[in-house]
């Protein structure tokens, strides 16, 4: 295994705490639209897809007649009502885990399925941007996760191999996708258990991400 010099950190779940209010969001649609709750008992397998992919499963499993594209715009307002201060809430020790790796002389980029007119304003709202080498966005790649190419994009504008780089997610998507890039992927659990068939692709399971500059300076010890 290769020392690692970046991170890579996934947005959604992981550096903001965004997906309880996106779930809150998309069941309020459904009661908005009259459509099922149990709509929203499908928002694990949408964490982390881009908008296309999650049009083609909502469809596949209510129908071609369901309105992807009206649910989520209603989710969208009602996100961006909570998020309008302030921005999305930022998950515990974000700032001081991205401040402790770019100390510890690595890089740092986030890399997320969600459009840059979202992204980016609430990275520089929150005040996680300046502490980004790179962000990618995903209408940068023609695939989304579970594909690596987000991953392998933002290891390339790190300057790094993407064997050098470890990814920190939330979902099993992103999961999926840091380890078909070659990546070391690192799950920090959000809403949801992990999937049981991504557990043997973990490179470790932590439970808060102030524990990943500890992980990866042990690596890095013990392979100099």
């Amino acid at each position: 295994m290769s020392c690692i010099r970046g991170v890579l950190f996934d947005l959604d779940g992981t550096l903001f705490d965004s997906e309880r209010v996106y779930r809150d969001g998309f069941l309020r649609a459904a009661e908005q639209l009259g459509l099922p709750r149990e709509t929203v008992d499908h928002h694990a397998h949408l964490c982390g897809l881009p908008r296309n992919e999650s049009r083609v499963y909502m469809k596949s499993v209510f129908g071609e007649d369901f309105p992807y594209d009206a649910w989520r715009e209603k989710m969208w307002e009602y996100a961006a009502s909570v998020f309008s201060a302030d921005g999305p809430p930022v998950k515990p020790y974000a700032k001081e885990t991205l401040t402790a790796l770019r100390k510890m002389g690595l890089s740092v980029a986030v890399a997320t399925s969600s459009r840059a007119e979202i992204a980016l304003p609430y990275l520089e709202k929150t005040g996680l941007l300046p502490l980004l080498d790179t962000a990618v966005t995903g209408e940068r790649v023609e695939r989304g996760k579970p594909f690596p190419d987000i991953f392998l994009l933002a290891a390339r504008e790190l300057g790094l191999p993407a064997k050098a780089c470890t990814v920190v997610e939330d979902a099993k998507n992103g999961i999926l996708a840091a380890h078909r890039a070659g990546c070391y992927p690192i799950l920090v659990p959000d809403l949801y258990p992990p999937a049981e068939e991504i557990l043997p692709l973990l490179w470790h399971r932590a439970g808060s991400l102030w524990e990943i500059p500890a992980l990866v300076r042990a690596h890095n010890e013990g392979r100099a």
